[in-house]
């Protein structure tokens, strides 16, 4: 199983980001840059704490600890999403309603239309998982 893509918006000192990943991948950069949030980000979508911690996020969390509008009347979600593939047999099957379809060469989820027109070659089932 691999990590193909992480999106984080809203998340410490993340407005928005869209990260792509292909086999082993090296976070190299100066102090605070975001190598820690992008590590955290991960661990949040998919180590145990979600489970277990409720909420899974704190106050720090939120981009600059801003959780509320400028009029302080709506919330400023955090979203993480990751796009897993090369998935195993097991996790194929455990769960194959939850399955999307990963264009490998173009970096993108196909909607379900898209499935039949593209290569074989180049798609591949992944699982999304988000919070």
């Amino acid at each position: 199983m691999q990590v193909s893509r992480l999106t984080i918006q809203n998340f410490r000192g993340i407005s928005q980001s869209e990260l792509y990943f292909s086999g082993h991948t090296l976070l190299i950069g100066g102090n605070n840059v975001g190598k820690s949030t992008v590590c955290e980000a991960l661990d949040l979508v998919l180590g145990p704490d979600r489970l277990y911690k409720n909420p899974p996020v704190e106050e720090f969390d939120f981009r600059n600890a801003r959780y509320l509008t400028e009029d302080g009347t709506m919330p400023i979600p955090i979203r993480i999403e990751v796009i897993l593939t090369d998935l195993t047999e097991d996790i194929t099957r455990q769960c194959a309603n939850n399955l999307e379809c990963w264009h490998t060469t173009e970096h993108r989820l196909l909607a379900a239309g898209e499935v039949d027109a593209v290569d074989k070659d180049t798609v591949e089932f992944c699982l999304r998982l988000k919070i």
